[in-house]
């Protein structure tokens, strides 16, 4: 017999509903990717922070997402929790463009890249960095109009 989860509160006491607010890893099982690779998604499109598990103030203002807190046998946890409303459509392109997980084994993916080294123009990055930055602005705005 599976144990009930237990309720999940925000940061004003106020249950969040498993329905509408999901984690990386029921982000991951409908997008068919791990939890991991779900986590450099959303850093990518600017939903989290780089190098941390923690949601960026975008992320916050926008809805996209909310901390909540769990309370576990070693405690209580406090985690983001994502808008699944908000946050899949631009975890769908963005995988799209990213659909294989970052290297996490090797010591220099930890390293800042060398731009002129990196493999790609110039006019590549750029266009690689404006199509990362309309997917945060829809994100965060919810807008699909192109410039």
């Amino acid at each position: 017999m599976e144990k009930p989860l237990q309720p999940l509160y925000d940061d004003d006491h106020c249950e969040v509903s498993r329905e509408v607010f999901w984690g990386q890893k029921e982000l991951g099982q409908d997008l068919g990717i791990t939890a991991v690779h779900v986590g450099d998604l959303l850093r990518s499109v600017g939903l989290l922070m780089p190098e941390a598990k923690d949601a960026t103030p975008e992320a916050l203002d926008s809805k996209a997402a909310v901390y909540v807190t769990v309370k576990t046998a070693e405690g209580f946890h406090r985690y983001p929790r994502w808008n699944k409303d908000l946050v899949l459509g631009p975890l769908a392109q963005a995988l799209r463009g990213m659909p294989k997980p970052l290297p996490r084994n090797r010591p220099q993916a930890k390293q800042p890249k060398n731009v002129t080294n990196s493999g790609q123009s110039l006019v590549e990055r750029v266009t690689m960095l404006e199509r990362r930055l309309e997917t945060l602005e829809r994100a965060v705005w919810g807008t699909t109009a192109k410039p």
